[in-house]
């Protein structure tokens, strides 16, 4: 029998054996599990920078055990609720319907009874029924009749009549739950096939006519609803947030119940936005579809029709993906498919999405040779992390974010990209948490972005496609004085950025800010004249002595900047944009225009190209080529993300055998590996 110290060195041992063939990466870590006599521990390890990303322990345990025991308590009490308010609904219209049929017939039957009785005592009982308002039984109705003196044959009769019309009234009533609350029994063929495709057509295909015949019967009800549109609309107008999909038909929500609100999601100073006319299912239905300025015909056509008729989830994916693929539209986030996807992540830091949204992206790999690169797992989470860190800047400095904040939005090891993210995680939360009690949607709007909203509305237009070039440079010009007047409004001009772009804009800010303020100024003096048509020598002697003592200064501060190796893409940028307006004064030099130029992506929306692996090639040379260019992509990385990057994948496994070998060179990688690829194809 093997002791303890024996049993210790052969689980050393076998952990030694897998580690040479396992190691962890940013993009797949390893997953290392201890069990105890009692307890079963849990790591996700990043070995390429020898930190632990995630563990898990008997605490976890028991949260995951006890929200295991919550949800599915929640799950049914929310059914019998939702079972419950709609058996009040469907009773609340049968009564309603029944109510009014008999009070349409009630004095005709009033009429009729008190011939059953004599004269004397007719408007008696007329009278009697009429005051009842209907509320009564055939029994009520014989008793009535006996006691003003009427026949046994009579009453019996009398109440014979009131029993049909009750009848009558609950078949009305039935007819009115039916109208309201849609019969999903009542079916045709048609409906049974389209059913495959558009699971709710029913409730669609019904709820248009409903709302026509009602609109149509209460104009002042459609009047109503066109004001608040009106009203909202200039209240979003006011805000800078009209052209936001998320605050459509939204109005803000005032007093101390805003407070109250804006308190509970966003902590700190703010508001609340809600749309109540989601009431009236009408307006959700016909909402306008939130598309981009870059969509084809096919996707806005497709979008305005799924907002009236919703298709299955996976044949909406699978439609997206076309769309995609046609050069209809850009890589998008997957949407939530799960209401309350958000609370359950923010509750138990489970994102029950990721497996989906991984095969989405794989998909979107294969069909149209993109994908979304993130660093949460969530390309939406990304956005609202690098929003975020906007709004922080704009919270702790007073401007938009600068080199240090727009170098956070792609390092998740940057404090202030923790910051972000924990303000992200609690608003989510908070909103998720309140959509469970509340039928009515809320979007927080936080002060920072209200702030950066109403300043970018000031901001001039920018010049038509086709306007000549002096309308783009006075359009340029009269863009850059608003934006020095207050350039808070372009805080939230990166969070959509790729990595790529917004490397450039971190090193431009950098470059900007070099010197003191004498030097900037006359900096800005010569940019100004040299605008106007003069050379910089020109523009340099028009200086006086002391502002040119300053340029030099400052242009030696910036040549030793640009020497720098870490600054070489904004040294490449610069020569790129000499050599464009030596061409063609009047030709577009915009980071934009540059990344296009050389294949790269501008929004990190856009979606990465899936390039073929340069180590699928058995030729060694190639191999040691690549591997020494994925080193040098990695080494010159400002952030983590690269470490993601398909094409620097193969540097990613050579460091990862290189932990294992440490004497082992490249070739010898190279060698190995090439010999690994050859076996793989034979097999």
């Amino acid at each position: 029998m093997m002791d303890a110290k024996t049993k210790r060195e052969a689980r050393i041992r076998r952990h030694r054996r897998i580690r040479k063939k396992i190691s962890g990466t940013p993009e797949r870590p390893r997953l290392s599990v201890f069990r105890s006599n009692r307890h079963i521990y849990a790591q996700l390890i990043d070995d390429l920078a020898g930190r632990t990303l995630a563990a898990g322990g008997p605490v976890g345990a028991a949260v995951g055990a006890g929200v295991g025991l919550v949800l599915p308590k929640l799950a049914r009490l929310n059914r019998a609720l939702a079972e419950a308010i709609e058996a009040t609904a469907r009773g609340s219209a049968w009564y309603e319907g029944k109510r009014r049929f008999v009070q349409s017939v009630l004095p005709d039957f009033a009429e009729r009874a008190a011939r059953l009785v004599s004269p004397k005592k007719a408007a008696a009982v007329q009278e009697s029924l009429l005051a009842s308002g209907g509320m009564l039984s055939p029994e009520d109705v014989a008793r009535i009749l006996r006691k003003a003196g009427a026949r046994a044959a009579a009453a019996e009769a009398g109440a014979n009549e009131w029993r049909t019309i009750l009848a009558n009234g609950d078949e009305a009533g039935a007819r009115l739950a039916d109208h309201i609350n849609f019969n999903y029994t009542d079916t045709t063929n048609l409906d049974e096939a389209l059913r495959k495709i558009l699971p709710f057509h029913l409730w669609a295909t019904r709820n248009i006519p409903f709302y026509a015949e009602h609109l149509a019967e209460n104009p002042a009800l459609l009047v109503a609803l066109l004001r608040y549109n009106d009203l909202s609309a200039e209240e979003r107008r006011e805000a800078g947030v009209d052209r936001l999909s998320r605050f459509r038909g939204t109005a803000p929500v005032e007093g101390a119940l805003g407070d109250a609100l804006a308190q509970m999601l966003l902590g700190r100073g703010g508001s609340v936005w809600a749309n109540p006319s989601v009431v009236l299912s009408i307006a959700g239905q016909f909402r306008e579809p939130s598309v981009g300025e870059d969509a084809g015909p096919l996707k806005r056509a497709y979008e305005t029709a799924t907002s009236i008729l919703s298709p299955w989830p996976h044949l909406d994916l699978a439609a997206q993906l076309a769309l995609e693929a046609a050069g209809q539209s850009q890589p998008e986030p997957l949407q939530r498919l799960f209401p309350q996807s958000r609370f359950i992540r923010g509750l138990t830091g489970v994102d029950i999405e990721q497996p989906i949204r991984g095969a989405v992206e794989g998909a979107r790999a294969t069909l149209t040779g993109r994908t979304l690169r993130t660093l949460t797992g969530d390309p939406a989470l990304d956005y609202n992390v690098r929003k975020k860190i906007a709004e922080l800047a704009v919270r702790e400095t007073g401007q938009p974010p600068g080199g240090e904040y727009l170098r956070a939005m792609y390092d998740p090891q940057s404090p202030i990209y923790q910051r972000a993210l924990a303000e992200v995680r609690r608003e989510e939360l908070g909103r998720s948490a309140l959509g469970l009690v509340s039928p009515i949607p809320v979007q927080p709007l936080t002060r920072e972005e209200a702030q950066i909203r109403a300043a970018r509305k000031d901001y001039p237009a920018p010049a038509s496609e086709g306007a000549s070039p002096e309308a783009r440079r006075a359009a340029s010009e009269a863009y850059r004085a608003a934006v020095e007047r207050n350039p808070i409004g372009t805080a939230y001009s990166g969070v959509a950025d790729s990595p790529e772009k917004l490397r450039l804009r971190a090193l431009l800010a950098q470059y900007r800010s070099l010197g003191d303020d004498q030097e900037r100024d006359a900096g800005k003096k010569v940019r100004q004249m040299q605008e106007s048509g003069l050379s910089e020598d020109e523009a340099v002697k028009r200086l006086s002595e002391a502002e040119q003592r300053a340029y030099r200064s400052l242009e030696a501060r910036r040549r030793r900047f640009l020497e720098e190796p870490e600054n070489r893409p904004l040294r490449d940028y610069f020569a790129w944009v000499r050599t464009r307006r030596s061409e063609n004064p009047d030709t577009e030099t915009t980071l934009d225009a540059y990344l296009a130029e050389r294949g790269l992506p501008r929004s990190a929306f856009e979606g990465a190209r899936v390039e073929r692996r340069p180590q699928e090639t058995e030729d060694v040379s190639a191999i040691v080529e690549a591997v020494n260019a994925a080193l040098a992509r990695l080494r010159n990385s400002q952030t983590g993300y690269e470490f993601l990057s398909e094409r620097n994948r193969i540097g990613v496994e050579y460091l990862r055998w290189k932990r294992s070998n440490p004497g082992g060179t490249v070739e010898e990688f190279a060698r190995l590996y090439a010999k690994l690829k050859a076996r793989k194809k034979e097999d």
